[in-house]
């Protein structure tokens, strides 16, 4: 396909051919992933940065945490991590927050995975005025231990909740745990 791409985007046009490039990188990313081939995890990357440069960057902040995820390969997977938060951070907090969110529930016991959860959920709070990265925060806290931290952060988020009974009762239940 690449290589009769300008005769197949005169019929089909210039988007449908980058999606179908961006379908094939996909597929060979899960090979990667299925196989752990490090070979074809780079081909996938490096095709998209070729072929659709405005979706590549996108397309390696994920490919990076799938693949190290995949190969269990968790120092690499949760500086991937990092790095997707600090290059998502500004244009969606929320998903950033989501991924510190996950990093909490996958791996509770690991004091690395929940320093960068920690840092994720901080990134995404100085992003939005929405209580859900505060109380990411103080759940982080509250696993590791740090029950001021935990309160402070439980407290900030109760305030960013203010007008939502519901949650500021689920806080509140939350912060007499301490």
């Amino acid at each position: 396909m690449i290589k009769h791409r300008s005769s197949i985007e005169s019929i089909v046009g210039k988007q449908q051919v980058a999606e179908r490039i961006e379908l094939a990188s996909s597929a060979t990313l899960m090979k990667a992933i299925e196989f752990n081939v490090a070979y074809l995890f780079d081909l996938a990357k490096s095709t998209m940065k070729t072929h659709v440069p405005n979706r590549s960057v996108d397309f390696a902040l994920d490919a990076d945490m799938q693949f190290y995820s995949g190969s269990a390969n968790l120092p690499a997977y949760f500086k991937a991590c990092e790095t997707y938060g600090q290059v998502k951070a500004k244009e969606d907090p929320m998903a950033v927050n989501g991924l510190a969110n996950r990093l909490l529930q996958q791996y509770p016991g690991e004091p690395d995975g929940l320093k960068v959860a920690a840092r994720l959920a901080s990134q995404a709070g100085k992003q939005v005025d929405s209580h859900e990265p505060f109380l990411t925060l103080a759940q982080i806290y509250h696993k590791q231990g740090d029950l001021k931290k935990a309160k402070k952060a439980a407290l900030t988020a109760r305030t960013r909740a203010a007008g939502d009974e519901r949650v500021i009762q689920y806080i509140d239940a939350f912060i007499q745990e301490f």
